[in-house]
């Protein structure tokens, strides 16, 4: 079965990997990709750059680059890889809580469909979000599988593991994770008649194990800079600043629930919800459902200040094999109500599938009119004389300009990146920055990756609330002096980008845009992107 199962995932990834968009995120795909590259450069996240994921989501795709051939495919088969593992244990967690009786019903198949449309089309390539659940999907089979027998040793250890490696890749849905196997632990010991001494030692076992690799990191941090100056960037990175500010400077307020996919935005709730009235109304509640209804809550938070599809990602699909199980496993209202739902999931993600994957710029059609070309004889004309008249050379040539030409940026973005290819070197210092850092949404951060050059300094990764205020910006002078760009990217993209939290505002501090008046000249233009060179001192 393990072998199947690994047989599936290694099948699924590079067909998730194809349904990909062709098209690279400056800014959320750009952070991972431009992380990766700094890490394999020798760069700590929190101590050498500003990062609010952990080390796992960019020490992962840049391991995977050093393979693929680029930041850029890191990012992708890391995000492919991760997807596949999501939906094969889906469904071997679903198998294990309804029973093989169901495997040729719809019960099993019309969820598990369901999540791998879903995880197949959502185009927000490289999010964190996409390693915690293929962390507590397996997480769940295995204590789906386990549950039955005696709570070993061994059982509280690697779970509490897998929670910790969670944690590596987004800290706060790793201790979400902690929290829900915590309290699916407390039900098992009570369903089981544990003593209290008993289970009190099993729960520190399992959160001893839950610590260790978030502790090792931070240990890491501590040690790896004087004074334990890297914990106290971690703390600013991961506590201080988003406590005081995420919510303010990222929030949306809750959508209207006017249209189907808006509706899922409410699915968990709902799925939780009607799960609740459930074992109220039975007095009862299974310790499985207990798992699933506490990850769903508990991931739900992750996307409520900044509520959308993909944020809640990680709380609707625990949410679906909740339903899924009650629909199998109740009666009446709540097995019809849970069908009912599961229909609606289904109907919306096809709707959504059918939209992203029959797009002419996925990565899959770009293949497939790239083999075509292949078997053309007048793309003969296109190839070297040698690779032309070598049939291996001539297929190495073509696989090699169609891997270099897999993504694609918009016009003036190519433009401004292809002219500054051939003044910027790999290694090279450059900023790529906003025409003024007064008010911020976004900035590009997939510049450095594509050009392969390394940030001034540690704040390249724009959010509002950081880069324009007085404090960061008198950092960001100072790591200029120290490690002077000859070039720098402006990009206006974002100016006129509103959203309903404090982004919109103005914070009225312009040190930085009076240093780079005062240092740069415009060196040539694409649309409202600005390519500035240093001043002739």
């Amino acid at each position: 079965m393990r072998f199947l199962n690994l047989a599936i995932t290694i099948g699924l990834t590079p067909v998730i990997f194809l349904m990909g968009t062709r098209l690279l995120d400056a800014y959320d795909e750009g952070i991972i990709a431009t992380g990766a590259m700094l890490v394999s450069q020798g760069w700590i996240p929190h101590i050498d750059f500003y990062a609010n994921y952990g080390p796992a989501s960019f020490y992962l795709p840049a391991a995977l680059a050093a393979l693929a051939g680029g930041d850029q495919f890191g990012v992708r088969w890391a995000d492919a890889l991760l997807r596949a593992i999501t939906v094969v244990y889906f469904a071997v967690s679903l198998k294990l809580l309804i029973g093989d009786q169901y495997l040729r019903k719809p019960a099993f198949w019309l969820p598990t469909i369901s999540v791998l449309l879903l995880l197949a089309s959502v185009r927000f390539h490289g999010y964190p979000l996409f390693a915690c659940m293929a962390i507590f999907f397996p997480t769940a089979a295995y204590l789906i599988r386990n549950a039955a027998g005696e709570l070993h040793v061994e059982t509280l250890l690697i779970s509490g593991l897998l929670c910790g490696l969670c944690a590596l890749f987004r800290y706060d849905v790793g201790f979400y994770q902690y929290v829900a196997i915590f309290i699916y632990y407390i039900h098992l010991t009570q369903t089981k008649a544990y003593a209290l001494k008993d289970t009190l030692s099993k729960l520190a076992i399992f959160s001893a194990s839950a610590a260790l690799l978030p502790f090792a990191w931070l240990l890491y941090l501590y040690a790896s800079t004087e004074n334990g100056i890297g914990l106290s960037k971690f703390i600013f990175d991961i506590i201080t600043w988003p406590i005081e500010n995420y919510a303010k400077f990222r929030g949306l307020p809750l959508p209207l629930l006017n249209s189907v996919s808006v509706f899922v935005i409410y699915l968990p709730l709902i799925a939780a919800l009607l799960v609740i009235v459930d074992s109220i109304r039975n007095k009862k509640i299974s310790i499985f459902q207990t798992l699933l209804l506490a990850a769903t809550l508990l991931f739900y938070l992750k996307g409520y200040v900044r509520i959308s599809a993909n944020h809640i990602l990680a709380s609707l699909i625990p949410a679906i094999l909740m339903l899924a199980y009650a629909h199998v496993s109740t009666k009446g209202f709540v097995r019809h109500t849970s069908g009912l739902l599961l229909l609606i999931f289904l109907t919306s993600t096809i709707k959504v599938a059918t939209v992203n994957l029959t797009s002419g710029i996925t990565i899959f059609a770009h293949f497939r009119k790239s083999v075509a070309g292949y078997f053309n004889e007048e793309s003969n004309d296109t190839l070297s004389p040698r690779a032309s008249s070598n049939p291996l050379a001539r297929a190495n040539e073509h696989y090699r300009r169609m891997v270099n030409q897999t993504f694609l940026l918009n016009m003036n973005r190519l433009n401004a990146i292809t002219y500054l290819r051939q003044r910027v070197s790999r290694g090279d210092r450059f900023y790529s920055g906003l025409p003024q850092h007064q008010k911020i949404f976004v900035n590009d951060v997939m510049a450095y990756s594509l050009l392969g050059a390394l940030p001034v300094g540690r704040w390249h990764h724009f959010d509002p609330g950081l880069q324009n205020t007085h404090a960061i910006q008198a950092q960001m002078i100072s790591d200029f002096k120290e490690n002077t760009p000859q070039y720098i990217l402006l990009d206006a993209t974002w100016e006129n980008h509103i959203e309903q939290n404090d982004s919109r505002l103005f914070s009225g501090v312009d040190l930085l845009d009076e240093y780079l008046r005062a240092n740069y000249v415009v060196d040539v233009s694409f649309g409202p992107i600005f390519i500035m060179k240093l001043k002739a001192q």
